[in-house]
Formats: structure tokens, C-alpha cells, sequence
């Protein structure tokens, strides 16, 4: 287990404790120390509303390949009820692997700790994608995995990287998987809000998100044709390894996404609060 590490920041006058065990923050610069919420917290980064029907389509996928033996009578049919309850969690803990796998290796490259080219094809998949994109954008790096506070707002994160093109500094996140949420730009927002903050406004020109897909082509393919088959697509998309979108095309999109972040934050607090009014109450 990875033990917990102070981090420095806003020169010294700062300190926090990250623990990655449970992903917990803690401010010890002030006595007593503090617990701090995160931003991922704070909007529900966890909680797409994709992953709801993806659950459900593969429960009914999951039945529908085995109605034939609950027809028969040769295995009981309570038994692939609760089989197909699972899929969806043994689909989303290869997801996680495989998306874990992929961040930890680009941690690992900015840091220049020569990592192993990976041996899982859905792995390196991703890497390569992402090398790709380097070499084009002639991209070098600034940080990797840099833990940020606002002391004006008071959060706190873990933002994926830093980088320079073309001699401007942008903030860049990744995201494993099938899609790009609207999440991820108060996600965004809200770090570099949190670097500026420290660091001086202005010294970072906007955010990138990547978006590198965990599954292969074949497997793509497999996924919309079932799709295709249920009525709710009429063709099958392009496969889309990998998606570089720049944020900030929009002078104004940084606040707007910032102001957004603030709304998703003060909902949460207010909800903690209002719940605990109630159970009071009760």
C-alpha cells in the first residue's frame, strides 16, 4: 500500500497530506489539521449518466444470450439473473484496469522513469495513441500528477499534467473510456483555477482533455452492431481511438466552466448540510 505524502505548496506556506490509499486530502498546515474535499467530489465526476443505461444494456445483452438455455430448463434461470446483475461490474473492474494501466504509464514516461512497453494490446493502444499525439504537437512536459489547493475556495485536486506547445503552457486531463462529459471541463476549470491561483493568473493560455479509448476496434465494433441490432443506432459510427479537443476556443469558456464548478460545489455542501437538517428534524 502507498503510504501518504506531504505536498508543499503556495511557497511553504501550504501543506497537505494526500493519502492514496482511500484518495483522501488533509490540510496540516493549519492546527487541527483539515479534511478537504475534493473536486471530482464536489461534481460527481464518478457518477455518469452514461454508466447507468451501459449497466442495464449489458444485463439485457447478457439474458438475451442465454434465454435459449433459461428455455430449456437446464439451468436455473435465478441463476443468470444474478450472473447478468454481475456483468456490468466485471465489465467496469477490466474498464478500470485497463484505464489505470493506461494513466500510469503516461505518469510514469513524463516522469522519465522509462516505463515497459505495456503487453496488454488495449494498453499499448493507448500509449501509442498518446505518443502520437506528442510527437505532432511537439508537446514537452511541465509536471505530471500535481496536487492542487485553492485557498480562496478551498478544494483541492490531483490534475493530470502540464505541458508547453509552441511555447504556451496548457493544462491537460485524460480520460479512459467511451466519451467526453461535460464533467470534465468544470474538472478542468477548477484545477487551473487553482494553479493560477498559485502559480500567477494568466500563466497557463487554457486545457486540454484526450480522451484515449480502452477497447479495440473489433470490440467497438461488437458493442454497435448490438446497437444496431436493438433499433438505437441505424449505422455504426467511426471508431474513434483517440480524441485530442482543445477547451478554449471560447474566451469565455474558462469562467463559464469555473462558475459551473462553483454551482456543482455549493449543491454539495448544501446537500450535506440539508441532510443532516432533516435527519435532525426527524
Amino acid at each position: 500500500m502507498e503510504t501518504s505524502k506531504i505536498i508543499s505548496l503556495y511557497k511553504g506556506s501550504v501543506e497537505i497530506k494526500f493519502n492514496p490509499g482511500n484518495h483522501s486530502y488533509y490540510l496540516t498546515s493549519e492546527k487541527p489539521q483539515k479534511r478537504l474535499c475534493g473536486v471530482t467530489t464536489h461534481i460527481g465526476v464518478l457518477d455518469k449518466p452514461a454508466l447507468i443505461p451501459w449497466a442495464v444494456g449489458l444485463t439485457v445483452d447478457y439474458i438475451k444470450d442465454h434465454i435459449e438455455l433459461i428455455k430449456s430448463g437446464d439451468v436455473d434461470a435465478y441463476q443468470i439473473l444474478r450472473m447478468a446483475k454481475e456483468e456490468a461490474n466485471k465489465q467496469r473492474d477490466v474498464a478500470a484496469e485497463i484505464g489505470t494501466a493506461i494513466h500510469a504509464w503516461i505518469e510514469a514516461h513524463i516522469k522519465d522513469e522509462s516505463p515497459d512497453i505495456p503487453d496488454d494490446p488495449r494498453v499499448l493502444q493507448g500509449v501509442n495513441n498518446f505518443l502520437e499525439w506528442v510527437e505532432k504537437t511537439t508537446a514537452t512536459f511541465l509536471w505530471s500528477e500535481r496536487v492542487v489547493y485553492s485557498k480562496k475556495y478551498g478544494y483541492v485536486g490531483t490534475a493530470d499534467f502540464g505541458v508547453k506547445i509552441n511555447g504556451k503552457k496548457y493544462l491537460a486531463d485524460i480520460k479512459t473510456g467511451n466519451g467526453i462529459y461535460a464533467e470534465v471541463k468544470q474538472q478542468t476549470a477548477a484545477y487551473l483555477e487553482a494553479v493560477h491561483e498559485e502559480d500567477g493568473k494568466e500563466t497557463y493560455k487554457g486545457r486540454w482533455v484526450l480522451r484515449i479509448s480502452k477497447e479495440t476496434e473489433e470490440d467497438y465494433k461488437i458493442r454497435m452492431q448490438k446497437k444496431v441490432d436493438a433499433g438505437r443506432l441505424t449505422s455504426i459510427p467511426p471508431f474513434k481511438v483517440f480524441e485530442a479537443i482543445f477547451l478554449d476556443n471560447d474566451p469565455e469558456s474558462m469562467d463559464r466552466d469555473f462558475q459551473a464548478y462553483l454551482a456543482s460545489k455549493l449543491e454539495y455542501e448544501w446537500k450535506k448540510i440539508a441532510e443532516k437538517e432533516l435527519k435532525e428534524l426527524r
